[in-house]
């Protein structure tokens, strides 16, 4: 029960290593009783990238062969290499300038999120979110409890 929850911290952590200089970007350009916004379009945005990831994970649980499962590790290892080659591609000019406007900051952020993080996360989480909730329903029905 444990093992799962540590794999999905750590994945939450190493994907949002980069985009904490995004945050601190944001929150640098905001005055301060406007920070809570950048928490809350921050957290929509996250919640919209794990809910995406767990119905793909769902859909993908379909499918009827575990191997056809193994070949998603392959997502994160084709955006590794991408990113080696092409670099970076987060514009900090672009992100001060949609937050430098205090209206409509949470959903400036909620974007700025999504676009920053969307195939990084949705790269590691599905495939992390599959092989979990199967080798989990395989423990379940090899033990006979259900």
């Amino acid at each position: 029960m444990l093992r799962p929850i540590l794999t999905g911290v750590t994945a939450y952590i190493s994907t949002g290593l980069d985009y904490l200089v995004i945050l601190m970007i944001i929150f640098s350009r905001v005055k301060p009783q406007d920070r809570w916004l950048v928490l809350i379009g921050d957290f929509i945005g996250t919640l919209i990238l794990v809910g995406s990831s767990l119905t793909l994970a769902f859909f993908l649980g379909f499918v009827p062969t575990p191997w056809v499962l193994g070949l998603l590790g392959l997502i994160p290892i084709y955006l590794g290499i991408k990113l080696g080659l092409q670099g970076d591609d987060d514009d900090v000019a672009a992100v001060e300038r949609r937050v430098s406007q205090p209206r409509g900051l949470i959903a400036s952020v909620t974007l700025i999120t999504v676009a920053t993080c969307g195939a990084d996360n949705i790269g590691i989480y599905v495939p992390l979110f599959t092989t979990v909730a199967t080798r989990d329903c395989l423990k379940t029905k090899n033990s006979g409890i259900i």
